[in-house]
């Protein structure tokens, strides 16, 4: 397997292939800018995952919630934990204050199956909806896998 911080990551077949960005490269910042959740929906939604989740779910194919590339989270849920652009800071504040392992996945809500897609209530942030997925993410639905420092991502998105 190839090493996740270079240029492309090869899934099932070339047209599946990730590409994968290191914020400490010319490639841009860490993500591009938000997007809104409108009637269509986002446009793009976030999954965070660490080195190793992320090394399972190209190995598996898919990002799911109850196979070996699912979080523990995840697996006890019965769904996809995501997250909108606009909420990544605080998803990244609670779960995953300091971690320098991260990869964040820039999902194309195109390219899965809308009614799976909830956006739902948490016990974490009973105020805001969070997107949530009750099925597998194929890999091909993913449009970019970068490499995340929260500290990092948190001082270059967030204002004040």
């Amino acid at each position: 397997m190839e090493s996740l911080s270079t240029a492309t990551v090869v899934a099932d077949s070339e047209k599946d292939a990730v590409p994968v960005t290191d914020p400490g490269t010319e490639s841009g910042p860490v993500v591009g800018p938000g997007s809104e959740v409108g009637a269509k929906g986002p446009g793009h939604i976030y999954k965070i995952s660490t080195a190793t989740e992320w090394g399972k779910i190209q190995a598996e194919g898919r990002i799911s919630f109850d196979g070996d590339s699912a979080t523990e989270l995840d697996r006890k849920s019965g769904f996809i934990h995501l997250s909108t652009f606009k909420q990544l800071a605080g998803t990244l504040k609670l779960f995953f204050a300091g971690r320098s392992d991260l990869y964040l996945l820039k999902v194309n809500t195109d390219k899965i199956d809308g009614p799976k897609l909830k956006y739902e209530g948490s016990a974490f942030v009973p105020s805001a909806l969070f997107p949530h997925y009750y099925g597998d993410i194929h890999v091909a639905a993913i449009d970019e896998a970068t490499s995340l420092i929260v500290d990092e991502f948190l001082l270059k998105n967030v204002d004040g």
